[in-house]
């Protein structure tokens, strides 16, 4: 809502008429609708590990490695 507020603003204080402004909005939206997907589908994935044990399996997995240094 933010984003589009000021997307609406911007376009409003450099003298566009407000169906240029949408018309520039959507194709803003239709370009980058797969985004959101890109971006919060590895967090998602990247949760669901967290949950069944990743930081403990990693802590387990180094302290096996005798060489391993904190630092």
């Amino acid at each position: 809502l933010v984003v589009i507020a000021a997307g609406i603003i911007t376009g409003l204080a450099a003298l566009m008429p407000l169906d240029v402004i949408l018309e520039k909005l959507g194709e803003g939206f239709l370009n980058t609708r797969n985004l959101p997907l890109i971006l919060l589908l590895p967090l998602a994935v990247i949760g669901l590990l967290e949950r069944h044990g990743l930081k403990e399996r990693a802590q387990a997995w180094i302290a096996r490695i005798k060489s391993a240094t904190a630092g």
